[in-house]
């Protein structure tokens, strides 16, 4: 609108008229401010509708890039993306802003996850299929990004595995990969990634450890001790890096719905009968923990109570506890009441099931 000259009865008609439709005025002698907007009675709501071509999912989904492109806040470098915790961590980065770099072995699945973030958020979503099972696969990856210039300004280190079973029994390949990935990886990545973050004069890190960092885990002797080896690390990494503008942040989940299980062999452990807590969730308090600089979270009140107690308890009896949580379901005395109550035509199907639960 054409400004008038204050209280000319041009001006008023102007004004008037403009902000009938829900239009602001922005006349120099009057206070800006808007409307209710309402569809003016010369024109149809059905012809106003139908003028709007794009659908709301469209609209509200362009929105979301564009505040991703606006809050742009770095690179964020994910392990295990592809999976649990990983995966909903990589939604988390890229909702907040940040352009992912996604590390795991299966392809197909890291490029079904950049797709999708990339389309929802707006972010540049890179992939690299890597083992971090070998060891040479830390190197390469720092090599790959830097020939590609990509700074990474966070680090997750994610990815780990666990075996469920007794020590003496366990495949010794799967237990060396286990040390490898949860402890050989981690360090090495932390080791390549924090010291041009600190020459920058700012970065962070996630390591995914485990409330079992808390405490010793029979029957998942070598699990536990490795996520008692991540806490321990950051905590220390924590303490050297103050005051350079790089933080290390210790994410401590308790049992969380996700594939952890399948691959643990624990989907017959009493560990996971009570209630647990979803994927998303621990990676939200473990993102929002990261941003702060928060050193340790632990997800979850009794996963918290839990790890307070432990330090409580004398050590001989905390190992006492943890077998007794995550033993089998299958105790003897069901197996004995079970072989009361079958007949003698019933002993071979019991010896194969007994063999099985073994």
């Amino acid at each position: 609108i054409r400004p008038k000259a204050p209280g000319t009865d041009e001006h008023r008609s102007k004004q008037s008229s403009s902000t009938r439709c829900g239009e602001i005025c922005v006349h120099p002698c009057y206070e800006i401010r808007e409307t209710k907007f309402r569809v003016p009675k010369t024109i149809s709501k059905n012809s106003f509708l139908s003028r709007i071509k794009t659908p709301t999912s469209e609209r509200f989904s362009a929105f979301a890039k564009l505040r991703a492109m606006k809050k742009r806040k770095g690179t964020a470098l994910i392990t295990g993306a592809t999976q649990g915790i990983g995966r909903e961590l990589a939604w988390c980065f890229a909702r907040g802003g940040f352009d992912v770099v996604l590390v795991a072995r299966d392809r197909e699945k890291l490029k079904k996850v950049a797709a999708t973030l990339q389309q929802k958020f707006g972010v540049r979503a890179t992939i690299l299929v890597k083992d971090l099972s070998r060891p040479a696969a830390p190197q390469k990856i720092f090599e790959e990004l830097q020939r590609a210039e990509i700074e990474i300004d966070v680090l997750v280190n994610n990815a780990g595995f666990g075996a469920f079973g007794m020590f003496d029994q366990s495949d010794i390949d799967t237990t060396m990969q286990m040390l490898n990935l949860n402890i050989n990886a981690l360090t090495h990545l932390t080791r390549l990634f924090v010291p041009p973050m600190k020459q920058r004069g700012r970065g962070r890190v996630l390591n995914v450890a485990s409330t079992a960092a808390f405490q010793p885990g029979p029957l998942m002797a070598v699990y536990y001790a490795s996520k008692s080896y991540v806490l321990s690390f950051s905590e220390a990494l924590s303490n050297e890096l103050e005051k350079t503008g790089v933080t290390v942040t210790c994410l401590c989940p308790g049992p969380t719905k996700s594939e952890f299980q399948n691959r643990a062999q624990m989907t017959n452990s009493k560990l996971f009968e009570n209630s647990m807590m979803s994927a998303a969730q621990v990676a939200r308090e473990g993102y929002a923990a990261t941003m702060r600089g928060q050193v340790l979270i632990i997800p979850g009140k009794s996963n918290a109570f839990w790890a307070f107690l432990t330090r409580l308890l004398p050590r001989h009896l905390a190992p006492k506890i943890v077998r007794r949580i995550q033993d089998t379901k299958t105790t003897v005395n069901e197996t004995t009441e079970a072989s009361s109550t079958r007949t003698p035509q019933d002993d071979s199907s019991l010896e194969t099931e007994s063999s099985a639960a073994e």
